[in-house]
C-alpha cells in the first residue's frame, strides 16, 4: 500500500500489513480527528528514533552543499555519537539541556587539546584556550648553567622588522599555562586576549 496523506504537511507512507483504512484519534484538544491507520501505528511505535532523528535536525554538522558522501556520513554518524552521549548523561541524573551539553562538550575538547604538543594543536583551538582560563606570569624556570633563563617572547617575535625579517626578542617570563615566554607588558595581555595579534 502506498499512501499520501496531508495533516501539517504532506506525509507518505509505504506500508506491507496495512490498506488505506482510517481510524478516529482523539488529539491533545479533545477533539476526534480521522488518520489512516498505518500513521497511527507508526507513531505508537516509533520509539526513539524519531526524536533522535528530530533532535539531530537542531544541530547539524554537516553542511548542506557538501559534494563528499563520506564526510556527509562522518558528521553524521559524529551528531549521533553527540546524541547518544546526551542521552546517556540525561539518564544519569544531568540537568543541562542539550544545546547547553554540547556547548559543554566542546569546551572540555578544546580544553583535553591543550594537553597535546604545540607542533600538534589546531589555531582554533589553540586560541579558545588560551583566550579563556586563568592565566598568570611566572619567571621562566632556570635551567643549566645560567643564572637568569629566558625565552622567546611569542608575541614579539611574529612581528618582523623593516627589513622583513623576524624580530627576536628574549623575555624572562612565561605563561606556564600555555606553555610560552611573554614579555610582562604589553605581550602578555596582548596573547591573551586578542586572537590576531
Amino acid at each position: 500500500m502506498v499512501l499520501q496523506w496531508r495533516d501539517k504537511k504532506t506525509l507518505k507512507m509505504l506500508s506491507t500489513i496495512h490498506n488505506a483504512e482510517l481510524v478516529s484519534v482523539e488529539s491533545r484538544k479533545s477533539t476526534t480527528k480521522q488518520k489512516p491507520k498505518v500513521v497511527v501505528d507508526y507513531n505508537r511505535s516509533m520509539g526513539g528514533v524519531g526524536k533522535s532523528d528530530q533532535c539531530l535536525s537542531y544541530y547539524p554538522s554537516t553542511r548542506s552543499r557538501q559534494r563528499k558522501y563520506y564526510k556527509k556520513i562522518f558528521g553524521h554518524l559524529l551528531d549521533q555519537a553527540v546524541w547518544n552521549a546526551f542521552v546517556l548523561y540525561k539518564k544519569n541524573g544531568g540537568d543541562l539541556k542539550h544545546v547547553a551539553f554540547r556547548m559543554k562538550l566542546i569546551e572540555r575538547l578544546c580544553e583535553e587539546g591543550r594537553g597535546l604538543p604545540s607542533s600538534k594543536v589546531p589555531k582554533s583551538i589553540e586560541n579558545v584556550a588560551r583566550l579563556t582560563g586563568r592565566h598568570f606570569p611566572s619567571l621562566v624556570t632556570s635551567t643549566g648553567n645560567k643564572k637568569y633563563s629566558a625565552r622567546k617572547c611569542a608575541v614579539c617575535c611574529s612581528k618582523t622588522n623593516g627589513n622583513g625579517k623576524r624580530v627576536r626578542r628574549e623575555t624572562r617570563f612565561e605563561c606556564e599555562v600555555c606553555n610560552v615566554g611573554l614579555c610582562a607588558a604589553p605581550c602578555f595581555q596582548i596573547y591573551h586576549t586578542q586572537s590576531v595579534f
